[in-house]
C-alpha cells in the first residue's frame, strides 16, 4: 500500500520588490537602495532558498497570460509530435528532451511533461527556431515571438538577481565571470492529474506527485506558473515539507541552486523541492535555470573563505558536476557527495 501525502504547511516565502512605480532609476546597480535590497534577497536564500521577486514592470501580467496560452497550445500538440520536438542534441541533453513522468500515489496519477531551449533569446535565437521548427514544420511565429520574448524578459531578470547576490556579498567586481557567462536554460512544464479522467472526482483524494523530491543545479532558478498550485519544499531546520504560495502575477518565485551554494562555501540554501498536484486543472509553469556553461569551472571566491568560514567545496567543471549529479541522484548530498571537503 501506498502512503498518501500529508497535508503540507503553507509557507508564505519572504517578498522583495524590485519595481517602483514605472521609474527604473530607483533602483540603481550600486546604490545603497540596490545594496539594501540585494541585502534583503541574499538573507532570504540563505535563510529559505527561495524568496518572491516582485517584477510586474520586468515580466508583465499580459507576458505571462501568452506564454500560458502558447504553452497550452504546445502541449495539445499529439504525443509524437511532441517527442520529434523535444529529441535534440545539445550540450545540455538531459535537460532539453520531453521527461515523462508518472507516479501513482493511492488512487492519484499524475504526468510531467517539460520541454526546455537553451539560450532561447540570445543571439539569432536559432535554438528558439530549431524547437519552434521541430514543433511546427510549416512554422508558428506567434510562439516564436512569445517564446524569445518571454525567455529575455526572465533571463534578464534572472540576471538581475544573480548580479544582486553577488554584490551583497562584497564582490561585485567579480560578478562578469558569473553573470556574464552563464547560459539560459528556459523549460516549459505541464503537470496533468489524472488526465485520462477515467476515475470520478473524489474530495478525499490525495495530491499526487508529478516531480519527485530534488536539488536545482543552477545558480538560480526563477518560475512563475498558472493558477493551480504544488511547489512544496524543505527548510533549512525543518523535515516536513511547505506548501509555497504562488508568487503573484506581479511577481515571480526565485529558487537557489547547488552551482550558488558551491559559489558562496555553503551560505546559501538550495531546498529540496518537488511538486504535488491535486485536482482536474493541468499546473502549467515556466522559468530560467540560470546555471554556468558547461566548461565553466565553479569555485568560491577568496574573499568567501576565511577562518571562520573553510572552504567546504572543491573547484569543479559544471559538465562534471552534471554527469555525476544525472547518474547519482538528486538529493540534498549530491553536491558533498561530489564535491565537498
Amino acid at each position: 500500500m501506498v502512503t498518501s501525502l500529508p497535508p503540507p504547511a503553507l509557507m508564505i516565502p519572504p517578498r522583495v520588490d524590485l519595481d517602483d512605480g514605472d521609474d527604473p532609476s530607483t533602483l540603481v546597480r550600486g546604490t545603497p537602495e540596490w545594496l539594501r535590497r540585494a541585502g534583503l534577497v541574499r538573507g532570504a536564500l540563505e535563510a529559505h532558498g527561495c524568496v518572491a521577486v516582485g517584477c510586474r514592470r520586468r515580466v508583465q501580467p499580459e507576458q505571462r497570460e501568452r506564454m500560458l496560452v502558447a504553452m497550452a497550445e504546445l502541449f495539445a500538440l499529439p504525443a509524437e509530435t511532441k517527442r520529434r520536438t523535444g529529441d535534440a542534441d545539445g550540450p545540455y541533453k538531459a535537460f532539453g528532451v520531453l521527461l515523462p513522468y508518472m507516479e501513482r500515489r493511492d488512487s492519484a496519477a499524475c504526468q510531467l511533461e517539460a520541454f526546455a531551449v537553451l539560450n532561447a533569446c540570445s543571439g539569432d535565437g536559432v535554438e528558439a527556431r530549431a524547437f519552434v521548427a521541430r514543433a511546427w514544420p510549416d512554422g508558428n511565429d506567434r510562439f516564436l515571438e512569445t517564446l524569445t520574448s518571454t525567455a529575455g524578459e526572465m533571463t534578464r531578470l534572472a540576471r538581475v538577481i544573480l548580479a544582486m547576490v553577488i554584490d551583497s556579498y562584497g564582490v561585485a567586481h567579480r560578478s562578469d565571470e558569473i553573470v556574464g557567462t552563464a547560459d539560459a536554460n528556459f523549460r516549459m512544464l505541464r503537470y496533468c492529474k489524472d488526465s485520462l479522467g477515467t476515475s470520478p472526482p473524489d474530495e478525499h483524494e490525495q495530491p499526487a506527485v508529478g516531480l519527485a523530491a530534488h536539488v536545482d543545479g543552477s545558480y538560480l532558478t526563477v518560475l512563475f506558473q498558472n493558477n493551480v498550485d504544488g511547489f512544496e519544499l524543505r527548510t533549512r531546520k525543518g523535515s516536513e515539507w511547505a506548501r509555497v504560495r504562488p508568487a503573484g502575477s506581479d511577481s515571480v518565485l526565485v529558487v537557489a541552486g547547488q552551482a550558488l551554494v558551491a559559489w558562496s562555501n555553503g551560505r546559501v540554501l538550495a531546498p529540496l523541492h518537488r511538486v504535488a498536484v491535486g485536482g482536474r486543472e493541468d499546473r502549467l509553469s515556466c522559468g530560467v535555470f540560470l546555471q554556468p556553461s558547461k566548461n565553466h569551472v565553479v569555485d568560491v571566491p577568496p574573499e568567501l573563505v576565511t577562518a571562520d568560514a573553510p572552504r567546504r567545496f572543491r573547484p569543479f567543471a559544471y559538465e562534471d558536476y552534471l554527469r555525476f549529479k544525472h547518474a547519482a541522484g538528486n538529493g540534498e548530498d549530491v553536491l558533498s557527495r561530489f564535491a565537498g571537503m
